[in-house]
């Protein structure tokens, strides 16, 4: 006969009944998930708040008419996307971009891999505010729509 006990997620903090050994760590997949990808990305949970922090004030979350998922972040400040993506180790700085006569200068940082965009969005959901949440789930929705359409046309 199996054992339940309280266990403590490893991931968010919150109490709740392990029904077994191997299910003791976290509270739900997605905290699990969250702290694979995390490592995987080598980003501490502090760098973790501070690129959710970035990308809930300035980042954009789409999905193209073309099919392309793209993650990206434009503003005037180069050093905090140099910063943005040597803690997330991947994604892609652009040129400089000059939008008008009295304006400044911006730079924009993108991450179109949905690999890296999975694994970006999943670490940071749990960071997010409810209008970010929602356009992470419509980019995250259509990478597992796109991901079994591709399994079931190898079948």
């Amino acid at each position: 006969m199996k054992r339940n006990k309280a266990a403590t997620c490893e991931t968010c903090g919150v109490e709740f009944i392990a029904f077994d050994k191997s299910a003791g760590r976290f509270c739900t997949v997605q905290c699990a998930n969250q702290e694979k990808l995390a490592s995987e990305m080598k980003a501490t949970d502090l760098e973790l708040a501070w690129v959710a922090g970035i990308l809930e004030g300035e980042g954009t979350f789409r999905v193209t008419d073309s099919g392309s998922t793209i993650v990206s972040v434009e503003m005037a400040d180069l050093d905090v996307l140099q910063k943005l993506q040597t803690v997330l180790g991947f994604g892609t700085l652009g040129n400089e971009r000059k939008r008008g006569e009295n304006r400044r200068t911006t730079w924009t940082f993108q991450i179109s891999g949905r690999r890296d965009i999975e694994q970006l969005l999943n670490a940071i959901l749990p960071y997010m505010g409810e209008r970010r949440t929602k356009q992470i789930a419509t980019v995250l929705g259509y990478i597992r729509v796109m991901r079994k359409m591709r399994k079931q046309d190898a079948s």
